[in-house]
C-alpha cells in the first residue's frame, strides 16, 4: 500500500508550486506546470503523464532521444509521443519494499521527470 499523503508531501516539498488535486471527478492526484514546456500530472494509479507544448519547435527525434535515456524507471514503462510522455507504473517488486519505500520511489519518479524537464528547458533556452 502506498501512502498518498507522503507522496504528495515529498513532491510539494521539492516543487511548492505543484497543485494537489482533490477533485473527486478527476483521477489526477497532483500536477505541476513547467512553463513553457507543459504540464506533468500523476493519477491515482501513480502513472505520470507529461503534456508537451513544444515551445522550442524541437524535432521529435531529438526530443525522443533526449528523454529516452533520462526517463527510465524501475517498475515503469515510458512511452514518448510527439505531444506527450506517458510513464505507466508496472506492478512488480513493490512487495519487496515497505510502503514507505514504495511511496518515496513514486514521489522520486515524479520529481525526476520534473527535474529532467527543467534541464531540457534550460538547455533549449538561449538567454
Amino acid at each position: 500500500m502506498k501512502n498518498l499523503q507522503l507522496i504528495r508531501e515529498q513532491i510539494k516539498l521539492t516543487y511548492p508550486k505543484s497543485v494537489i488535486d482533490n477533485n473527486s471527478n478527476s483521477d489526477t492526484i497532483i500536477y505541476l506546470t513547467l512553463e513553457p514546456f507543459g504540464k506533468i500530472s500523476m493519477d491515482n494509479k501513480f502513472n505520470i503523464e507529461v503534456l508537451y507544448f513544444n515551445p522550442f519547435n524541437i524535432d521529435f527525434d531529438y526530443f525522443k532521444k533526449y528523454f529516452e535515456v533520462r526517463l527510465k524507471f524501475e517498475n515503469a514503462a515510458t512511452y514518448i509521443y510527439e505531444d506527450k510522455i506517458s510513464i505507466y507504473k508496472r506492478s512488480g517488486n513493490d512487495s519487496k519494499r515497505t510502503a514507505f519505500e514504495n511511496s518515496m520511489n513514486i514521489a522520486y519518479n515524479f520529481i525526476t521527470v520534473a527535474k529532467e524537464i527543467e534541464s531540457f528547458i534550460k538547455y533549449n533556452t538561449f538567454d
